[in-house]
């Protein structure tokens, strides 16, 4: 859920539908939470309220328990609230939005015989929230190293940080030039975004059937800037 808060004390509302395909009633949960992306892509999260870059006080969840017929949808209101000091209008914000089945079920595993254990699961779904003022506009990024990745052959690491003010949805590639015969080959395209100060490390492939030789490679960077690219070049060798 994208919100657009631009002044202090600002309101925005927005509203997610909820529905229930299975054959009963089910009573789910809404709450928020903190979560940031671990420099490999992966996510982590914390209370609700707790890290510098959150939202998840500024919002209002429409209703907190809801019990959904089957076939039924519910819609909620979410409605995002900005404070009044104008240094929170300064930077991107985020928070997580959690749905979750108040309901625990159980099954029952049967992984040998006469031996039975029972599982309980609780589903649990996170839609994103993202409060980008539209005055923060800066793009901003950098390459800051490229190394050969020590547990794949065939696959660089580069190192990347966003220093603007917006998540940044960037796109890496390799992109070789045969040092004897001038020929050119690029490696396959790596999206992935990056929140503000946020760092990431893409890793790269090598284009595939490169031929032996000596290359120029350039790890090229392009984070949404049509007047700025960021790259990084070494020379290798394909044996």
């Amino acid at each position: 859920m994208d919100f657009l808060l631009n002044a202090p004390n600002e309101r925005q509302t927005q509203v997610i539908n909820i529905t229930n395909k299975s054959e009963s009633s089910q009573t789910v949960q809404l709450y928020t939470g903190d979560w940031a992306r671990k420099e490999d892509g992966g996510h982590e999260y914390f209370e609700g309220g707790s890290k510098p870059y959150s939202c998840a006080k500024w919002l209002e969840i429409g209703s907190r328990f809801l019990t959904i017929g089957p076939g039924e949808t519910a819609s909620v209101p979410i409605t995002l609230e900005a404070p009044s000091d104008a240094e929170s209008m300064e930077s991107m914000k985020w928070a997580m939005l959690f749905i979750q089945g108040s309901e625990i079920r159980e099954k029952i595993d049967e992984r040998a015989p006469g031996i039975k254990t029972n599982i309980k699961e609780i589903i649990r779904f996170g839609v994103h929230i993202y409060q980008t003022p539209p005055s923060v506009t800066k793009l901003s990024a950098r390459a800051e190293a490229l190394n050969v990745n020590e547990e794949t052959p065939g696959l660089y690491d580069l190192k990347v940080i966003n220093n603007g003010g917006v998540m940044l949805k960037t796109t890496s590639f390799l992109e070789l030039t045969n040092i004897a015969t001038g020929e050119e080959f690029q490696g396959e395209p790596i999206e992935c975004p990056i929140f503000p100060m946020g760092k990431r490390t893409v890793n790269l492939p090598l284009p595939e059937n490169l031929p032996k030789g000596q290359y120029s490679m350039l790890a090229i960077l392009d984070y949404g800037d049509p007047n700025s690219l960021e790259a990084i070049e070494k020379i290798i060798t394909v044996e």
